[in-house]
């Protein structure tokens, strides 16, 4: 069990209690046990923050490694590219686009350069020709905007897939299980503060808790596809 969930369980267990008590009129000795209770929880606040400290201590280092590991991962798929030809082929690709004299004359030709296996061309109209596409072809009312826009598509999940390695693949399935556990240690900690030191959240008050978070920037933005909101936590 973490040190995080360690204290979760322990500061959950005083709220029940602390409930129990207020809310069961047959204690007779309510005020006594209340406060024999926050006795033992202003005792536990030196050992909530150590766990709290060794909780962020790994999480930290966790998040640097996976920072280490993409920058590393980001810089050997650099390595792979061309890039004064994939400048080239992306203007020849364009090109092509704008002189092509309808839209199956692209996908055609697009079908072709993955035929031929040469990366370079392929990431050159998947990433920059797609551009050129949209902006052609996605906006008519002819009926293939539609297939315009499925063929954008394709070229967005083509590129995903040519500049993608094992080794940032690694990366970011790491960090997709990073994220909720940043996600659960920032809850644990804001909970704590608040049983120990309730409002500093809300006025943006520091306390020994509330540094924990330093660093940490939490952001939010709606989900228009399945209707929900995400929330984004970063680690500085």
């Amino acid at each position: 069990m973490s040190n995080s969930t360690v204290v979760q369980n322990t500061i959950q267990g005083f709220k029940a209690r602390r409930a129990e008590i207020d809310n069961n009129p047959e204690l007779t000795e309510r005020g006594r046990q209340r406060q024999a209770l926050q006795a033992e929880i202003e005792a536990y606040q030196p050992t909530a923050r150590r766990q709290l400290d060794a909780a962020w201590d790994y999480v930290r280092m966790r998040g640097a490694d996976l920072e280490k590991r993409k920058t590393e991962a980001q810089e050997a798929n650099a390595k792979r590219w061309d890039f004064q030809r994939l400048n080239y082929e992306a203007t020849a690709a364009i090109q092509a686009v704008r002189n092509a004299r309808e839209l199956a004359d692209v996908e055609r030709q697009y079908n072709q350069v993955l035929e031929t296996g040469d990366e370079t061309k392929a990431r050159a109209w998947a990433e920059l020709a797609a551009g050129a596409v949209q902006e052609r072809f996605t906006n008519g009312t002819d009926g293939n905007h539609m297939i315009a826009r499925r063929l954008v598509e394709r070229m967005a999940a083509d590129l995903d897939a040519l500049v993608t390695t094992e080794a940032l693949a690694k990366v970011e399935a790491a960090a997709a299980l990073f994220g909720p556990d940043l996600n659960e240690l920032v809850k644990i900690t804001e909970e704590v503060s608040d049983l120990y030191n309730p409002g500093d959240l809300e006025w943006g008050a520091k306390n020994e808790f509330t540094e924990l978070l330093e660093g940490v920037s939490v952001s939010q933005k709606f989900d228009a596809v399945n209707g929900t909101l995400v929330t984004n936590i970063e680690l500085g």
